[in-house]
């Protein structure tokens, strides 16, 4: 596993929810995983316990 997620379910216009791994998730184009991310309507996952997207995302984030 890769940063503080494993899994992300993403929902989609027509009501599915898209699920990606970590690296599938990074592979997007940078502006739909903003898009996301905004809008907080992604639930991040470790294992099956879902986190918060603050904790999801530390793992992605550059030095500050």
């Amino acid at each position: 596993m890769r940063g503080a997620f494993d899994r992300v379910l993403v929902p989609q216009p027509n009501g599915q929810k898209q699920s990606y791994t970590h690296d599938e998730f990074m592979a997007l184009p940078v502006d739909d995983r903003v898009r996301v991310i905004l809008a907080r309507t992604a639930t991040f996952y470790r294992g099956e316990i879902v986190i918060d997207q603050t904790e999801a995302l530390k793992g992605i984030r550059g030095p500050r």
